[in-house]
Order: structure tokens, then sequence, then C-alpha cells
């Protein structure tokens, strides 16, 4: 369809003030083809040549602020912004991997090493992006694949290092198995909470909610923590929210037992026949509500 003048006008005041080209394009109902070709037509493209001020905006921002916003800022693309900071020295260069590199490839590989510690012996960048480049060079080389993908996650090295990361956390918290600090983890959680410490992450992150937000059903906690919504029972085929470990099942379950938490039971009309049974609500108990006001401090001590 042409453009009438009253869409001509909305991006002659929009282009390169508010809004990006996406951004004009969903306004107007155009693709951003379209508005991109238009812009060009219409004499508003910006120069190829970048002015000094966008050239010390991206040195000055670029990796300290998201790129996009850097971009939407300056008027110009993604791809655009990556290039000038490719040119400015600020992005990472990938290192050349050479004859050398190769050998110490080949001969690692041998010695059953996974990617990692093959980065870390060529003096690579630790993170994916190294690991990827030594999964590319296995792969030219024709050497076996080691990795996420391949048929060993980590090599013996890697397996020691990790056993060595666990014996001195064992031994920096006092205790005597990695059990034992998790659940020194999971006291003090409960503890900085407010809430008894023998209580499960979980169970506290419950009490949390229905003390910030008030009652809610068992589908809203399970959303409001983050735990699975889409389990159901195999006999009733109703969704089954909070499943824990512990005795009873759930989660809520176990509070209930505890006299932390209650269901409170909905019914609504249903027609002719009398009444139906809504989902029902949980919420903290007296016992809970007791709790909440030891630790939380009255305006008279705040004072």
């Amino acid at each position: 369809m042409p453009w009438s003048t009253r869409e001509l006008e909305y991006l002659c005041d929009h282009y390169r003030v508010d809004q990006s080209l996406g951004e004009i394009a969903q306004a107007l109902g155009r693709t951003y083809v379209s508005v991109k070709s238009t812009v060009g037509r219409l004499g508003l493209a910006v120069s190829r040549r970048w002015p000094a001020a966008d050239v010390e905006a991206v040195r000055t921002q670029y990796g300290r602020r998201p790129t996009a916003a850097i971009a939407a800022e300056l008027g110009r693309s993604l791809t655009s912004v990556y290039v000038q900071a490719a040119r400015l020295g600020l992005t990472r260069t990938i290192p050349h991997y050479g004859q050398r590199e190769w050998e110490i490839i080949r001969r690692l590989a041998g010695e059953g090493a996974c990617n990692s510690c093959i980065a870390r012996a060529l003096g690579r960048a630790k993170g994916n992006s190294a690991k990827h480049q030594v999964a590319y060079w296995r792969r030219k080389l024709g050497l076996p694949a080691v990795g996420s993908r391949g048929a060993v996650d980590s090599c013996q090295t890697c397996k020691e290092r990790t056993r060595e990361g666990t014996r001195r956390q064992i031994a920096a918290a006092g205790v005597e198995s990695l059990a034992d600090v998790r659940a020194l983890a999971y006291r003090r959680y409960a503890r900085e909470c407010g809430w008894p410490e023998d209580l499960a992450p979980r169970e506290v992150q419950i009490l949390n909610v229905l003390a910030e937000r008030g009652p809610m059903t068992a589908r809203e906690l399970a959303e409001a923590i983050g735990t699975r919504t889409d389990i159901k029972n195999t006999v009733t085929g109703y969704g089954q929210y909070l499943k824990g470990n512990g005795r009873g099942g759930t989660y809520t379950a176990a509070l209930a037992r505890r006299g932390l938490i209650e269901n409170l039971p909905r019914w609504q009309k249903s027609g002719r026949r009398g009444v139906g049974r809504l989902p029902g609500l949980y919420t903290l108990t007296a016992d809970a509500l007791a709790i909440l006001e030891q630790r939380t401090p009255s305006k008279e001590q705040q004072a």
C-alpha cells in the first residue's frame, strides 16, 4: 500500500528521535523492510561515516551497557554497533590456532583430556567460547569428540579438580561431608528468613510468599516459587503441585503437619444441584503469624 501523508509525518517525527525502525514499523503496521526503504527514499538514512560523538559513545559504553540500548540510543542497528566496536578493538578476538596448538590438542586428546583442560593448557580464556574452539579443532583434526555432546563430559583431571574443590569447601565449613555443607546452607537460609531452621528451602519459600502476598491456591504457590505445574495425578487426573521428598508427598502437607499453614476450603453455587468445590486457599496459621511478629520489630523497637 502506498504511504499516506500521516504515515510519512509519523516517520519523520519519530525516526532517530524516540523510536527505532522496528518500533515505527510496528506502530504503522508495516514491515521493517518497507520502513527502511522509505527512510532511504526520503533521505533520512544515516551516513555510513560515524560522527565522532557516536564513536566516543561506543568507546565509553560498549561492554558496560547492553548493546541493544546503545544501538537504540544512537539510532543504529546492532550489527553496525558490533562492527564499530570491533574496529575500536573492544570486542574479544579469537586467537589463531596453528601447528603448535594442533600438536597440543592431539597430544592431550590422546591422553583423554576434555575440551576445558585443553583450552586451559593452550592459555585460552575460560568459558564456553574456548571449549567450543577446541571442540571445533578436534572435529577438524579427526579426533574423538569429548564434552557435553560427546561420550565423556569431563576428564580425570577435571574430576580431581572438582574433588579438591569439594574438600576445600568441606574443610572451610568444618563438617564431614558435602551433605552437611548443604544442610548448613539450608539452615542458614531458613534462619535468615526468620523461620525454623529445620524447614526445607521450598517450604521457606512458600511461607515467604504467603506472608508477602496472602492466601493462594496450590497452583499459584507453585508458580510463585518456580516449581512445575504440569504434573498430574495418575489416578484422579487433577494437577499435582509442590511435590516434595518428605512425608505426605508435598511441601504444603509437611507445613500443614507443622501447624504453619492451613487449607481453607471454598465452595460455589453449581446450578440447581447444589454447590461445587473450588481449589482451597493456603494461608498462614496463628503460629506462623506469631513467628512473623517475632522476626519483625515493632515501630517502637525501630525507633
